[in-house]
């Protein structure tokens, strides 16, 4: 069950993550063109895979390092 929930999260965060950087980076780097829609597709094309590996795989690490930053902040865990 946590390895599908891990998977739909990790595939909709990186779905909107790749989506809105690669719209606005290739924005600014080229700004609003007649081939922006077409530059910008294929920018997200190759993002969208790497940022759901990336993701996926760091996900417990950081849920764990969210965790424990959290617990610090709260003063329930002494340094």
């Amino acid at each position: 069950m946590l390895f599908k929930l891990r998977f739909i999260q990790s595939g909709m965060m990186s779905f909107f993550l790749a989506f809105f950087m690669t719209a606005w980076i290739t924005f600014l780097n080229l700004g609003i063109t007649a081939d922006y829609l077409l530059n910008w597709g294929s920018s997200f094309v190759f993002a969208w895979p790497a940022a759901f590996t990336i993701a996926f795989t760091i996900s417990p690490t950081v849920a764990k390092w969210s965790a424990s930053l959290h617990r610090k902040m709260a003063g329930l865990e002494k340094e």
